[in-house]
C-alpha cells in the first residue's frame, strides 16, 4: 500500500510514533493518543481522521480494549462490526476492532489495528464517514505503511 505523495511525515515524542497524514489535516491530542483530522466548515474536524496511541505493559487485544474504552465510551449509536485477529495491509498479523457510531449528526465508521514493537502495543485508528466506508481500508493502509515506532 502506497502512502499518498503529498502526505506529511510527523513524529510525536509523547506517543513515540511516526506516521504521515494529509497536509491540511489538523492535529488533535487527547488522553488516548495523537490524531489528525480533516478540516470542516461546520465543526472543528470533519469525519475523516487517523491517529495512533501507544499502550505499554499489555497484549494486543487488551490494548485495543483500552483504546476502545478511552475513545468510544459514551458515543451515541456505537456498534461493533468485527473484532479479533486479522492481517494488516503489510501482510502482518494484527488484532482489530471495526465499528461505527453517530458523530455530530453523521454516521462514521472506524477501524483500529495493532502493531507491536519497542516494548509496547501501538493502536492505529482510522475513521471516515460511513458514506465513504469503502475508503476506510485505504486510509488505514496508508497510515500503516507510513507508521513506525519512534525512539
Amino acid at each position: 500500500m502506497a502512502v499518498p505523495a503529498d502526505w506529511v511525515a510527523f513524529t510525536d515524542t509523547v506517543q513515540k510514533v511516526t506516521f504521515s497524514h494529509p497536509p491540511v489535516w489538523k492535529q488533535r491530542r487527547d488522553n488516548t493518543g495523537i490524531f489528525y483530522g480533516e478540516p470542516s466548515t461546520t465543526a472543528e474536524f470533519g469525519p475523516a481522521m487517523i491517529g495512533a496511541a501507544r499502550i505499554e505493559g499489555t497484549d494486543q487485544a487488551a490494548a485495543l480494549t483500552r483504546v476502545q474504552a478511552g475513545e468510544f465510551a459514551g458515543v451515541s449509536g456505537l456498534t461493533r462490526e468485527r473484532s479479533g485477529p486479522a492481517t494488516d495491509s503489510n501482510g502482518q498479523p494484527t488484532q482489530e476492532i471495526a465499528g461505527s457510531y453517530d458523530r455530530e449528526g453523521q454516521r462514521v465508521s472506524y477501524l483500529m489495528r495493532t502493531v507491536a514493537g519497542n516494548g509496547a502495543v501501538y493502536v492505529l485508528i482510522a475513521r471516515v464517514s460511513t458514506d465513504a466506508s469503502a475508503s476506510l481500508n485505504t486510509l488505514m493502509g496508508a497510515l500503516r505503511t507510513s507508521f513506525a515506532p519512534a525512539a
